[in-house]
């Protein structure tokens, strides 16, 4: 196994170069990055081979000319195969555009990419890893332009999730199936509860009809989805009332609401309180503590 990391750590315009390098892995290699551990969005291209990548969406068969993409927020998994270990290049990046990047890639739902030519991505990495910092104008010319290139290329890319899926259990397998579509609708929920979705919207995702999925998650879970859902953006939005500064219209937006009153009504009649008087009743009775946030669904 041969391995090449860069550590760069370093702001260029737009643009923040975390890390980047390449890795040649052993068969059956693999890695595990859970929720916080990544600094914005983390990139893996494959050049050749093939492996596995595991996400709350679902676990996936990937191979050459595809890419894999994580964010800070989620737990991920990967592992190169057995008998066909994959190849791939890698770059963490943050800063302003990159998290435009990020929420594009939330609201179509997309975390794996098939490119129809993928050596113009290639020849951006080896690019980028072959070049010596010199902390210059010229470099951060040099890592904007080549970063952007990266960025532009994956935009363009196909999505490829649902088509590389891998079914855990047999098709006729009715309660591994159910399992599955509530298991994909609960990735889906964390991914995306910060937008205007709806219960019609995850079973869209999910693939089954809205009134079957309606009834297959309450079997499942004992609540309806949409109670569901709104439970999980009050429990974000109290997250963000106890740990930040953020005004309830800022917290309200980022949770999926583009109406304040209406989140503070929905608010109050989940905790009792206002936003702004549950705040306070946190300030003057946690002592420093904030609460864990909900880890999703147990199936």
């Amino acid at each position: 196994m041969t391995h090449l990391l860069n550590v760069n750590n370093k702001q260029y315009g737009e643009f923040r170069l975390n890390f980047s390098g390449q890795m040649d892995c052993a068969p059956g290699w693999g890695a595990e990055y859970h929720k916080n551990q990544i600094n914005g969005l983390l990139l893996h291209v494959i050049r050749r081979g093939k492996g596995i990548f595991e996400s709350p969406s679902g676990r996936y068969q990937l191979r050459e000319n595809m890419a894999f993409i994580m964010r800070s927020s989620l737990d991920y998994y990967y592992e190169a195969d057995e008998e066909d270990p994959w190849s791939y290049m890698w770059i963490c990046i943050s800063g302003d555009m990159v998290n435009r990047v990020i929420e594009h890639l939330q609201k179509i739902n997309c975390e794996i990419l098939a490119f129809s030519d993928i050596r113009p991505v290639l020849d951006c990495f080896e690019s980028l890893l072959a070049h010596n910092s010199t902390n210059s104008l010229e470099d951060e010319l040099f890592y904007n332009g080549v970063i952007s290139t990266i960025l532009y290329h994956c935009l363009k890319a196909e999505p490829s999730d649902s088509l590389h899926l891998i079914r855990s259990e047999p098709e006729g397998d009715t309660l591994a199936n159910e399992k599955r579509y509530i298991y994909l609708a609960s990735g889906y929920i964390a991914q995306n509860y910060c937008f205007d979705i709806t219960v019609k919207d995850i079973a869209n995702y999910v693939g089954i009809d809205r009134s079957y999925f309606g009834k297959l998650f309450k079997k499942h879970t004992g609540v309806t989805a949409g109670k569901y859902l709104q439970q999980y953006r009050m429990n974000k939005a109290m997250f963000l009332l106890e740990s930040s500064h953020d005004s309830v219209a800022d917290i309200a937006r980022s949770v999926g609401f583009n109406y304040e009153h209406y989140f503070i009504n929905v608010f109050k009649q989940y905790t009792g309180f206002t936003p702004s008087e549950y705040r306070k009743w946190h300030n003057q009775n946690s002592h420093g503590k904030t609460r864990q946030q909900n880890g999703g669904i147990t199936l």
